[in-house]
């Protein structure tokens, strides 16, 4: 298979990630950019090898156990962290009534291992497995403000950093500056630059290295975030991701 081929089963299999669980050739031939007859012979080829599912009845087609297994096998990489975090992030989310997120990162991109707290007005509708660029969310600047600036400028130098909101930084050299600053004061801040209007603060999970493995974040609509709020929320989530450290450190789970 030619580079350009697999580029196009990537955005293929992309669709599935983002989309409806089942899907025609003509949807994914939409959202994917790619002509039809190219859509159905990939498709073609995914289902002969297991990956995709096709039904008859209706012309869709959906992932497949295999895949699903594969995804399982990512997600058991991360398996130590989840458990060791979970119910520090269901207290967390107690005490601030508010969604609370655990990522890890991907790339550039970062991504969401898990998600506690009870749906309320304003909360943002994200979910387990979901991605989104590093320099547009606070566990993502989170978890890059172990990188060297060597190291950023080849990861995010070299494109242009996607705009997500009118808020989101978009130059490599104001993400060098967001990061010594993170670095500096040891948590991260989200002003409404993933999502329009939800403010977001982070801190880091590390291993017995002080290497930065994981994330937590809390994810706050601005009509609720006071000063006084902020700050509560800073202080819990520092101390949360303390001791998801220890915990992780101390493999007591």
């Amino acid at each position: 298979m030619t580079l350009s081929s697999l580029k196009k089963l990537y955005k293929i299999l992309d669709v599935f990630g983002t989309a409806d669980t089942e899907l025609r050739v003509t949807d994914i031939s939409r959202q994917a950019c790619l002509d039809k007859s190219t859509v159905s012979r990939i498709l073609a080829s995914l289902s002969s090898a297991g990956y995709l599912e096709k039904n008859e009845s209706n012309k869709t087609y959906s992932l497949s156990w295999k895949l699903l297994k594969l995804g399982n096998a990512v997600m058991s990489r991360y398996f130590d962290i989840r458990v060791a975090a979970i119910p520090f992030l269901d207290e967390l989310a107690k005490q601030t009534d508010e969604i609370v997120h655990l990522g890890v990162l991907d790339k550039n991109e970062v991504v969401s291992l898990e998600k506690r707290g009870r749906s309320r007005a304003l909360t943002i509708g994200t979910q387990v497995g979901g991605r989104a660029p590093v320099h547009g969310s606070s566990l993502g600047k989170m978890l890059i403000s172990n990188m060297t600036e060597e190291e950023l400028l080849g990861t995010f130098g070299r494109t242009p950093l996607v705009r997500l909101t009118n808020k989101t930084i978009f130059n490599i050299s104001e993400l060098l500056k967001e990061v010594r600053k993170i670095k500096k004061q040891g948590y991260a801040f989200d002003d409404g630059e993933c999502h329009e209007g939800v403010q977001c603060l982070a801190a880091p999970i590390k291993d017995s290295s002080g290497t930065i493995i994981a994330a937590i974040s809390v994810s706050v609509p601005k009509q609720r975030m006071s000063r006084t709020k902020r700050e509560e929320i800073r202080v819990l989530v520092l101390q949360t991701a303390e001791s998801i450290s220890q915990r992780i450190c101390m493999k007591l789970f």
